[in-house]
C-alpha cells in the first residue's frame, strides 16, 4: 500500500446515496475543507472527476452508501483513503478487508 498523502494535499470528497448535502454535516465539513465535493452517487462523481485530473480525494461515505460504493471507486487512482463513517454493526467492516484504502470511524465530524 501506498503512503497516504498529507490531509491538506487531499481534498474531501462525500459521496452518499442516503444524506443531501447542505445538512449539518456537511456545513460542518465545508469548514474542514472548504472545497469539499459532494455527490449523490458514484456515476455523478464519474461523470465530473476529469475535471479533476491530478487531484486526489479522500472519500467519505457512510456504511449505507460504503457496500456500493467502495467496490466501484476503489481502485482509482484518486483516491487516496476511504472514511466510512457510522459503522456499528460488524458485519458491515468483514466485507471490507479486501479494500486496504478503507478506515473506519462513527462519527464524521
Amino acid at each position: 500500500m501506498q503512503p497516504v498523502k498529507e490531509i491538506s494535499a487531499l481534498r474531501l470528497l462525500w459521496i452518499s446515496s442516503t444524506v443531501e448535502c447542505g445538512t449539518d454535516t456537511y456545513k460542518a465539513l465545508v469548514e474542514i475543507d472548504s472545497t469539499l465535493l459532494c455527490y449523490l452517487s458514484t456515476k455523478m462523481f464519474d461523470q465530473r472527476s476529469q475535471r479533476f485530473a491530478g487531484e486526489h480525494f479522500l472519500l467519505i461515505v457512510d456504511s449505507t452508501s460504503a457496500r456500493e460504493i467502495v467496490p466501484t471507486i476503489h481502485d482509482n487512482p484518486q483516491i487516496d483513503s476511504i472514511y466510512v463513517y457510522d459503522t456499528t454493526d460488524e458485519a458491515n467492516l468483514r466485507w471490507t478487508h479486501g479494500y486496504p484504502k478503507v478506515s473506519f470511524e462513527n462519527e464524521i465530524v
